[in-house]
């Protein structure tokens, strides 16, 4: 009888230890996990912070390409109310097609070289 209450009161004490271990353990584990919450929050707000910015810099080059095309539009009214930029190139451009040299794209349509060679390129050929 003296004997099974030894054994009882050992596997009593050793419950004990184990339950006291295992609490132990799951508040560490508890602490770590805190931890991990609270950098992972940090991130959070850096990462949404940063988006923030992001959005902000967009809605700006939006507008700023928006503003450019307003820009863009108004130039080429002006071009096409004054009429002869636009057809020296559409005549240049109509010469490129029918394969007229650089020379002759040049002087009958007061073109620079810069400007034929770059036409001509558009057309698909290469400039001699």
């Amino acid at each position: 009888m003296l004997g099974m209450m030894l054994i009882v009161g050992c596997l009593v004490v050793l419950n004990m230890i184990t339950i006291i271990y295992c609490a132990l353990r799951l508040r560490h584990l508890e602490r770590k996990q805190r931890q991990e919450l609270e950098a992972l929050r940090k991130e959070f707000r850096i990462f949404t912070g940063s988006m923030t910015e992001v959005g902000c810099h967009l809605v700006e080059i939006e507008k700023q390409l928006n503003d450019m095309g307003e820009k863009q539009i108004e130039m080429a009214d002006m071009a096409y109310q004054d009429g002869t930029e636009i057809a020296d190139y559409d005549q240049a451009k109509r010469l490129a097609e029918m394969g007229a040299d650089l020379q002759e794209i040049m002087s009958s349509c007061g073109l620079t070289r810069a400007e034929a060679e770059l036409l001509e390129r558009m057309q698909g050929r290469v400039a001699v």
